[in-house]
């Protein structure tokens, strides 16, 4: 695709916290005929030096040399960089999840390129579950499995509620941060989007996204497994389903990793988040959805505090 001048002519910014959804909605985003899709993009650096995640070191779009050009940009200003990147993937459009508010308030508001925002939140079980998941029991505790997970529950309940409330705290900050952000941007474009809409209506609301940016929605973008799309980093969970689609095995067995199960669960690529069944059973989802830290969470975000 030609491009005039080599020029970035809009980005499209996912804000949100880790586990939001960000990565699976910038591959969508990013199967567009003329969006580059960067994933955690703040990652292409040279503080990170980060590879293409599917590619690694054999991908044909960041080598040593693109990587380089970037860098170079990256020290003038964002806007070069944002430049370069266009210049080097031969998209107009770029997508950043890096879904920081901070980053984007300090790297992205100066650009002069047109920007949208859009803001991610997911229901507050769901994220939660991912938090406690791959914060405490993957990264702290060294367990995967559904049996090491139940055997750690029933003899340290009051552990879980610890981090789940430390974690709702980390919800509130980040929300706070978020709605500076917004302030800070003034009358630049601004969506509110929740993953389960994602999910759920698919085309209509990434539709909205897309022609927020003056682009069309293609609708080749829902099977995005099927798009060539070299993002920096991003979620593992996602991409573990991309890479199975394209015939790339791993090396975590699904027999010991919830998180595993459920994405080579077979269904489609676009899933809802309900890793929270994997983790609570009834009794343990109502105590969680009594607490008062959740409920005000919930309120916040603008969803039922009710199972779902």
């Amino acid at each position: 695709m030609g491009l005039d001048s080599n020029i970035c002519k809009g980005l499209i910014c996912i804000v949100g916290m880790p586990y939001c959804g960000s990565t699976v909605v910038s591959y969508i985003i990013g199967a567009h005929s003329n969006i580059y899709s960067g994933a955690d993009l703040y990652k292409l650096s040279p503080r990170y030096d980060a590879k293409c995640s599917i590619c690694g070191d054999k991908c044909k779009v960041w080598n040593e040399s693109s990587k380089k050009e970037v860098y170079q940009a990256h020290e003038k200003s964002m806007t070069q960089y944002f430049h370069a990147i266009s210049k080097i993937t031969g998209n107009e459009y770029i997508c950043d999840a890096s879904k920081s508010p901070d980053y984007f308030q300090n790297k992205v508001v100066s650009t002069e390129i047109p920007t949208t925002y859009v803001n991610m939140v997911k229901h507050p079980i769901r994220h939660l579950s991912s938090l406690l998941f791959n914060h405490y029991f993957v990264k702290k505790l060294k367990i995967r499995g559904s049996e090491q997970i139940e055997a750690y529950k029933s003899i340290h309940w009051q552990n879980i509620l610890n981090f789940l409330d430390n974690s709702i705290d980390r919800i509130n900050s980040h929300m706070d941060k978020v709605e500076e952000l917004r302030n800070k941007i003034g009358n630049s474009n601004w969506i509110d989007v929740k993953y389960e809409d994602i999910v759920l209506k698919s085309s209509e609301t990434l539709t909205e996204i897309i022609e927020l940016s003056g682009l069309e929605f293609e609708k080749s973008q829902l099977q995005y497994q099927d798009a060539e799309l070299h993002p920096i980093v991003g979620n593992t969970g996602p991409l573990r389903r991309l890479k199975s689609a394209r015939g790339q095995g791993s090396s975590v067995k699904k027999n010991v990793d919830l998180r595993a199960a459920f994405y080579d669960s077979g269904k489609s690529s676009i899933i809802m988040d309900d890793k929270y069944k994997m983790l609570f059973n009834e009794n343990e989802l109502l105590l969680i959805s009594n607490l008062e830290s959740f409920m005000k969470l919930c309120k916040r975000l603008g969803y039922s505090n009710e199972s779902i």
